[in-house]
């Protein structure tokens, strides 16, 4: 069991953790965290906090101390892990050329005299954050997880201070008196720096068409698209090649990264690979935005209790500034209601518009909206969706064509799913807007409430307009 544990065996160990009694679990859980700990952590773990689910209600002392033990362990673990993973540069460079007597040695491990398993810890998933402190809460090793969580807090490959920490706190925050803890206070602070580090502040629009462009090929070719990348002002470049340099360019685009859209144009000879600049960084930049902000929610939903608040204050006020700096850079865009697409310059995102109240206009009657949207055309022209079937319609004189030609069935039954429709829209669309013009004001989100009106005053007179059009009768001729 020691030498092949994976994880799967954690439903059938408690069982048989209890047929052999305190004493050889205690044993067995030790020897199970010291082999295992460093590749399997969320694992071992989620057996640790299945063991005290199950023993909490009917356990004895010598159960407690083995459980204990073992939790005990595992934060020692994470504890020296960073002091290990240097210990480990340092003998693996020293070590380099010398002796091939480290060759049997376990992938990632170093010597040590104890015995010990140095191997590298793997990092440790929100789910295996939550366990190990919510653990160590429970059986009162507050020493051992404050060790610990000074050493996640060191040591950010343990564990992703802008994910899986704001995650893992949001449910340790539940525990009872968990968020007091100078342990809860360090992961805390070490997440909240993280997180305004990258995005205290909105990303600025893109002024110019420069792309960092870091090409290691000396070639011609590479030397014309580096000059491509630096000019601020071009947008596509051409490049009349035969295939085989073709392909060199597109693969050093690819390799590379670069906010290049690189197209072959098959007209000529030879024929031409056109390079067009794109916003992808931009837009990839805007969406790690968008999510930083909503763990910055979380953060401030579960910032520390009464006795650590003093100490994080100045973070918590940093928190809520870069969190109202988010819904004051859509403000002041003065676009809530923009078309533009997300990559063009001065585009709104659409987290933007979702937070500031306007998306959820677009989504007030799901799988409705389409049919109340006019075609641009000036015939006036409005679709309706049923299933895959689009049924074309015209304001006005009716079609001369029976609805049987594209709907399966007769005119009055498709007549009465086309009232039933309108008319549900119609009940439910009011009390939709209502409401969220109402939060909207609440939040202070709108500072012009009169465009987003507007829209929504459109929406109501689309139905209306759609009502009428479908209680006209049908002549068939």
């Amino acid at each position: 069991m020691l030498s092949h544990y994976t994880g799967g065996e954690n439903e059938d160990l408690p069982a048989a953790l209890k047929l052999v009694g305190p004493k050889a679990a205690g044993r067995f859980l030790l020897a199970l965290v010291d082999a295992h700990f460093t590749l399997r952590p969320r694992e071992i773990l989620d057996l640790l906090r299945r063991l005290r689910e199950e023993r909490s209600k009917s356990a004895g002392r010598a159960w407690n101390d083995a459980l204990r033990d073992g939790v005990r362990s595992a934060l020692r673990t994470v504890s020296v892990a960073p002091v290990v993973g240097r210990k480990k540069a340092r003998t693996g460079r020293a070590s380099a050329g010398k002796s091939p007597s480290t060759a049997s040695r376990p992938a990632g491990a170093t010597a040590d005299p104890a015995g010990a398993d140095t191997r590298r810890l793997k990092q440790l998933p929100d789910q295996a954050v939550r366990d190990l402190f919510a653990l160590a809460w429970h059986w009162r090793l507050m020493s051992e997880a404050n060790e610990a969580a000074g050493a996640i807090a060191a040591s950010s490959r343990l564990a992703s201070p802008d994910r899986a920490l704001p995650a893992a706190l949001g449910e340790l925050h539940a525990e009872k008196g968990l968020a007091d803890t100078t342990a809860f206070a360090t992961l805390w602070r070490h997440s909240a720096g993280s997180l305004l580090k990258r995005s205290a502040r909105p990303p600025k629009e893109p002024r110019h068409w420069k792309i960092a462009a870091d090409i290691d090929c000396k070639c011609d070719l590479c030397a014309d698209l580096r000059a491509f990348c630096k000019d601020p002002t071009a947008q596509v470049a051409r490049f009349p090649l035969r295939a085989a340099l073709r392909g060199h360019l597109h693969r050093i685009i690819e390799y590379n990264k670069l906010d290049i859209d690189h197209e072959t144009e098959r007209r000529g000879r030879p024929y031409t690979l056109v390079c067009t600049r794109n916003r992808t960084s931009h837009k990839r930049r805007l969406a790690e935005y968008s999510r930083d902000v909503s763990w910055m929610h979380r953060l401030i939903r579960s910032a520390p209790g009464r006795v650590q608040a003093a100490e994080c204050a100045p973070d918590l006020a940093r928190l809520q500034e870069a969190e109202l700096a988010s819904v004051r850079g859509v403000l002041n865009e003065n676009e809530l209601i923009s078309d533009r697409k997300p990559g063009d310059p001065g585009a709104v995102s659409g987290r933007a518009r979702q937070v500031a109240g306007v998306e959820g206009s677009r989504r007030l009657c799901p799988g409705t909206a389409r049919s109340l949207r006019p075609d641009r055309r000036r015939t006036g022209r409005v679709e309706s969706v049923r299933g895959d079937v689009r049924i074309p319609g015209r304001r006005g004189r009716p079609r001369n064509r029976h609805p049987s030609r594209w709907l399966e069935g007769s005119a009055d039954s498709d007549r009465e799913r086309e009232l039933g429709l309108v008319a549900d829209t119609a009940r439910k669309l009011p009390e939709a807007v209502d409401r969220a013009v109402g939060e909207a004001r609440d939040q202070d989100q709108w500072r012009e409430p009169d465009q987003a009106r507007r829209r929504l005053d459109a929406l109501r007179r689309g139905t209306s307009k759609r009502a009428e059009k479908a209680r006209r009768p049908t002549v068939h001729r």
